[in-house]
């Protein structure tokens, strides 16, 4: 009962400081997570049958803005799993007039309700495959890129 009478205080990611360095990030695990994170957390969820169709729609948003949302926040040492998850989401998020333009050129006046559709699910999924990315990326970082 004390635990939720005085919960830990947690710093939000933007109040953190940069450091004066920039973190070393791991190529080979940043690239190895961001392509099995996605794929690890489909194979866990198969039988919903959702997230093989939120794993074609959302893969490429999540390549192009998640790999660049990932790729400087690990650069300013933000690598805990609720920072990397609260990047994917703002990635998702960021994602929305590249996909309304490239739904645009190929949809023409139907292309807000497919941005919508695809980017509300990304809501959902793209944290979940931020978490399994953060988790990965840390299980695969090689020591000399801890310190």
């Amino acid at each position: 009962m004390a635990f939720l009478a005085n919960p830990p205080r947690i710093r939000p990611f933007w109040s953190i400081p940069p450091q004066a360095e920039p973190h070393l990030i791991d190529p080979v695990a940043f690239f190895a997570a961001m392509i099995f994170g996605p794929i690890a957390f489909t194979l866990l969820t198969f039988f919903l049958f959702i997230p093989v169709f939120a794993l074609a729609f959302g893969a490429p948003t999540y390549l192009t803005f998640g790999a660049l949302f990932f790729w400087l926040s690990l650069r300013r040492g933000w690598d805990g799993l609720l920072q990397i998850t609260g990047m994917g989401f703002l990635a998702n998020l960021a994602s929305a007039p590249a996909v309304l333009l490239v739904l645009g050129h190929f949809q023409g006046a139907d292309a807000q309700g497919s941005t919508m559709m695809i980017i509300g699910i990304g809501c959902i999924f793209a944290p979940l495959w931020s978490l399994f990315f953060a988790v990965l990326y840390r299980w695969l970082r090689l020591d000399f890129y801890n310190s």
